[in-house]
C-alpha cells in the first residue's frame, strides 16, 4: 500500500497532474502566443527548448495513458477512472502552488520542516548522518538554471539603457508576457500572490 500510494502521489499527481496537466502545455501556448510577433526575443529564444512540443506531448501521452488505458499498468496501480478521479480531486483539495516548489522554500512548507543542512554536499557525502539527496540535486540544478537565467538576461539586456532590471522592466513584450503566464497558469497566480 506504501508503494502504492508512492507511485501514486509522484507519477500521477506531481508529474501528470502538475507538470504535464497544470504546466508544461500552458507554458508553451502561453510563451508561443506572447511572443508571436517576436520569436527572436532573447527570452522566448532562452525559454525555446523547454516548450519545445509539450502541448503535443501532453495530448499523445494523455491519449494513450488514459483512452486506451495504459494508465492502468504504468503510472499507479488503480483502474485509469481512478486515476482521473485522483487528478480531480487534487486540482481542487490541493491545488498546486508553485511558490511551494521552489527548492529553496521546498524543505521548509507542507510540513516538512527540514533542517536547511541536510540539503548540503556535506550531508549528503557525510555517511555517518542523513542527507536529503534528491533536495540537494534538485536545488543544486535550480540554482543552476536561475545563474542561466541571469547570464541570459544580462548578455542581452546589460547595455540597454538603465541596466538589465529597467529594460526588463520596460519591455512591454516580457512584461505582457509575464501578465499572461499569471492569468493562465493558476499555480503561477497563486504563487505570485502569496509573494505580492
Amino acid at each position: 500500500a506504501i508503494i502504492a500510494s508512492l507511485l501514486s502521489m509522484t507519477n500521477l499527481v506531481m508529474h501528470v497532474k502538475d507538470l504535464h496537466l497544470e504546466l508544461a502545455a500552458a507554458f508553451q501556448a502561453v510563451t508561443v502566443d506572447a511572443f508571436a510577433g517576436e520569436p527572436k526575443h532573447p527570452v522566448r529564444r532562452l525559454l525555446d527548448p523547454f516548450i519545445s512540443r509539450s502541448v503535443q506531448a501532453t495530448n499523445d501521452n494523455f491519449k494513450l495513458l488514459f483512452n486506451y488505458h495504459a494508465a492502468d499498468f504504468s503510472l499507479a496501480p488503480l483502474d485509469h477512472k481512478e486515476q482521473i478521479r485522483l487528478i480531480g480531486d487534487f486540482v481542487v483539495g490541493k491545488p498546486l502552488n508553485l511558490a511551494e516548489m521552489d527548492m529553496e522554500n521546498y524543505g521548509k512548507v507542507q510540513d516538512r520542516n527540514m533542517e536547511e543542512d541536510v540539503s548540503t554536499l556535506a550531508a549528503v557525502t557525510n555517511s555517518s548522518r542523513w542527507g536529503w539527496r534528491w533536495h540537494y540535486r534538485a536545488l543544486t540544478v535550480q540554482r543552476l538554471y536561475d545563474e542561466l537565467v541571469r547570464c541570459w538576461l544580462e548578455a542581452h539586456f546589460k547595455d540597454k539603457e538603465g541596466g538589465v532590471a529597467t529594460a526588463v522592466e520596460n519591455d512591454g513584450v516580457l512584461q505582457a508576457w509575464w501578465q499572461s503566464m499569471i492569468d493562465h497558469i493558476p499555480s503561477l497566480k497563486r504563487a505570485t500572490q502569496l509573494s505580492s
